[in-house]
Formats: structure tokens, C-alpha cells, sequence
């Protein structure tokens, strides 16, 4: 049996498979969201369910979080250096030069901004066993560089491209997680690594159902218009699906797709996470979080596949100042939008690997993985005194970021706030806001 154990912990460490991680605090987030292997109690559930294994820390055997958040605000491409520059000085006259760098910033693929919040309302662990009840919500938006470009440099003849993407979803979870201690004392030899003394090794896992609230996604959107001195072309597509949707006949007896107005839940899903720990007898602590390796929802009420797209033909021309000739939109467009039984979205599959320690007031941790199909790399160092917890981190994700936290109490009563930036390290260059708080309890 033992030896059965021991290889199940390897395969868990070669699988190397991809798992979502969100920080669920404040002072996780301070680590700059190395985090893993110091997450106890209640917060393991979110951050790593083979801690609750970890049984003799003197933690607290039962902790209740009252509630926890996450809440992620970005964008691609305005900072507090481009917006000082060009946008605080009254009646400033920009140059070409400065058109030129404030368009510059802009990526070629669009202004992106995006949006997601994670709230858990209560989240309890006891002994070796959590439950939680959270729920996440996340959009998308991209919009084309035109459309900033147009305002500064004016219609060109050329063709456009005006093609926009965009995507949300809103998703309950009730979570069930156990963790437990299955060797003591044990030496592990790893390739290119050697040999590792551990004094206790954890398995944990995690099973969640979910709640699908509603989604919206785009799966291939087009708009291209071409400006020339016979006047203007437009044509385009759209294609995705949604939830909460019905066709209704209108007076002409044309058909429109609307939003439902009475809210329902419009779908179901499974997730499902694995995760190893091991404490080394040097003190410091190695974990591997694997992270929806089954998450999806199938949306199957309310499922609509949405279909549309419209040709201009012949150039239009101007009929006066900024205006075109009417159109007729039954000759232009055509909408194909059709009642469907249903449709799967999931998440990406995602890793972390960290190791940590503890060594006296001081805490420090670092981790790396991928997250949303993105590497990542996060390192934290936290210090305690008294009832306070001091904590600053730095993480990178196709952009450099920092954080720092501040927790006040202890095991038994405990609460935190952290504040992190997004595609930047200083005020100057940020472009987004991370923010995260917890406030639990424990006996």
C-alpha cells in the first residue's frame, strides 16, 4: 500500500498538467499570489485542498471564512503616464508627434479591457474536510484600434477594420474539498533534483458543481467599411452563442432575438481539482495545484446560436454634412439567430508549482505555472508582528505586477486587504487594479 502512495505522489508530480488558481485574499494576493503553500483552513479550499492534510500546526481545527473576494479591473493600454500627458492640461493642442505616441500605445490587435470578480460568502473547513459557496463573473471586450484613430487623424479612403470581440460569463460554485496526510518521514529521489526528505507528504482534491447564471460568447465577429470618393462600403458578420434569449415576432411579423427578463440559471457544470504538498525536513514546504482538469458547464436552457450578417453592396454616397443615404435594413442584412439544445463552455486547465518557508517572524514563497494559457511567475516575502501581517509580492504575467497586503489578528480571528497592480510596477505604467480581502475565524 505504501508503495501504491508513493506512486500515486509522483504521477501527481509529473503530470505537469495546466490549473486555475485565483487569490481568495488579501494577504494572498500581498504574496503576490505565491501562495499555495501557506494557505490553512478555509483558505485551502481555494488555494491548495491538500493542506487541509497539514493536521498538526496547531491551526485551528474548524475555520469559517464569513467572506472573501477578488476583484480584477485591466486594460491594455491607457496608464497614469499617457493620461497625465495628454488629457490634464486644459485646451492643449496635440501635434502629430503626439498623436503618433498616444496611438502608439494601443496595441495592433485593439484596446482590450476586462473584468472579473470572485466572491465567496461562506466558506467553512474542518479537519480535513471544506466546503465553500462562491461565485465568478468575468467579461471580456476588444475593441479595433480604428476607433481611436478616426477621432485624431480622420476618414481616410481606405478600408476599415471595425471588428469587435467580446465575452462573459457568470458561474455559482458549491465546492467540496478534502485533503489528508498519507506519508511520514519518507525520502524521494527526483531526477535532476536528487534526493528530498520529507517529513509529511498531503494529497488533496477538490470537486465543485456549478451553476451556470449566464453567458455570452463570440466565436467570429467581422466589420469591414471602406471609405472612397464613390462613396462607402460596409459588410459583416457575427457569430456566437448566449443564454436567457427568445425569439419574438415582431409587428411586421419579422422575428428579433431578445434578452429574457425573468431571470434563471441556464446551465450546470462540474469542476474538479488535484493538488500534493510535502514538508521537507529543512523546513521549507513544495506544492503542485492542478486546477480544472474537469471544468465546464453545458448551457441548455434559454440556448440560442446567433447568426447575423449584413452587406452594403454598391458604394453608398454622401446625401449631405456626415450622412448617408438611407438604407433599407431587409435588403442589407440577414439574421439567421435559431433556438439551439445546447452549448459547453470551460475553463483552461492550469498549473502552479511553488515552494515556501517559514523561518521565524519571516514567510517567503515562490511559485510558477500557467494561468489563463499565460506563464506565470509570482514571488512573495510576508513578516509578522504582534497582530499584524505585512506582506509584498511580485508577479508576472505577460506583463510585471506587484502587490502588497496587510492582515490584522491571528489563527482564531483574522482579517486582510491587499491591493495589487496590472500590466505595470509603478502608478505610472499600471493598467488595472487588482483588490482582495478575507475575514475569518477559527476555534
Amino acid at each position: 500500500m505504501n508503495n501504491y502512495k508513493l506512486k500515486v505522489f509522483l504521477f501527481l508530480l509529473l503530470l505537469w498538467i495546466p490549473g486555475s488558481l485565483r487569490a481568495q485574499s488579501g494577504i494572498g494576493l500581498g504574496f503576490g499570489e505565491a501562495y499555495s503553500t501557506f494557505a490553512r483552513g478555509s483558505e485551502a479550499i481555494f488555494w491548495n485542498p491538500a493542506n487541509l492534510g497539514f493536521r498538526n500546526e496547531g491551526f485551528p481545527s474548524f475555520t469559517v471564512s464569513l467572506y472573501s473576494f477578488r476583484l480584477e479591473l485591466g486594460q491594455n493600454s491607457i496608464d497614469l503616464d499617457l493620461y497625465n500627458e495628454f488629457f490634464t492640461e486644459k485646451n492643449k493642442v496635440l501635434t502629430r508627434a503626439d498623436v503618433d505616441r498616444m496611438l502608439s500605445k494601443i496595441p495592433d490587435d485593439g484596446f482590450e479591457a476586462d473584468f472579473r470578480i470572485d466572491i465567496s460568502l461562506l466558506s467553512i473547513a474542518w479537519r480535513n474536510i471544506g466546503v465553500s459557496f462562491e461565485t465568478t463573473a468575468n467579461a471580456n471586450l476588444v475593441l479595433p484600434k480604428a476607433l481611436a484613430e478616426i477621432p485624431f487623424t480622420g476618414l481616410e479612403q481606405k478600408t476599415y477594420d471595425f471588428s469587435p470581440q467580446g465575452n462573459a460569463e457568470a458561474v455559482s460554485k458549491i465546492t467540496l474539498a478534502y485533503g489528508r496526510s498519507i506519508y511520514r518521514n519518507i525520502s524521494i529521489f527526483l531526477p535532476l533534483i536528487g534526493r528530498l526528505d520529507f517529513s509529511e507528504i498531503t494529497l488533496g482534491g477538490s470537486l465543485s458543481y456549478h451553476l451556470g447564471l449566464g453567458t455570452f460568447q463570440t466565436e467570429n465577429a467581422t466589420l469591414f467599411a471602406t471609405f472612397s470618393d464613390d462613396g462607402v462600403v460596409a459588410n459583416g458578420s457575427f457569430r456566437g452563442k448566449a443564454t436567457h434569449l427568445f425569439r419574438q415576432e415582431q409587428a411586421d411579423g419579422d422575428f428579433d432575438t431578445e434578452f429574457i427578463e425573468d431571470f434563471e440559471p441556464g446551465g450546470a457544470g462540474y469542476g474538479f481539482s488535484l493538488a500534493a504538498s510535502g514538508k521537507l525536513n529543512n523546513g521549507y514546504i513544495i506544492s503542485v495545484v492542478f486546477k480544472n482538469l474537469l471544468n465546464s458547464v453545458k448551457w441548455d436552457k434559454s440556448a440560442f446560436q446567433l447568426d447575423r450578417s449584413f452587406d452594403t453592396g454598391d458604394p453608398k454616397f454622401f446625401i449631405g454634412p456626415g450622412q448617408l443615404e438611407e438604407l433599407n435594413e431587409d435588403d442589407i442584412s440577414e439574421d439567421n439567430d435559431r433556438e439551439i439544445d445546447s452549448f459547453t463552455t470551460s475553463a483552461p486547465v492550469e498549473l502552479r508549482v511553488g515552494i515556501g518557508k517559514k523561518s521565524g517572524r519571516l514567510r517567503y514563497a515562490g511559485e510558477i505555472g500557467r494561468e489563463d494559457d499565460q506563464f506565470l511567475a509570482s514571488l512573495g516575502a510576508g513578516l509578522r508582528w504582534f497582530i499584524f501581517d505585512l506582506s509584498a509580492g511580485y508577479k508576472y504575467k505577460f506583463a510585471h505586477n506587484v502587490s502588497f497586503g496587510v492582515g490584522i489578528g491571528n489563527d482564531h480571528l483574522y482579517w486582510d486587504a491587499g491591493f495589487g497592480s496590472r500590466g505595470g510596477v509603478t502608478p505610472g505604467s499600471n493598467k488595472g487594479i487588482v483588490v482582495a480581502s478575507t475575514l475569518r475565524f477559527g476555534f
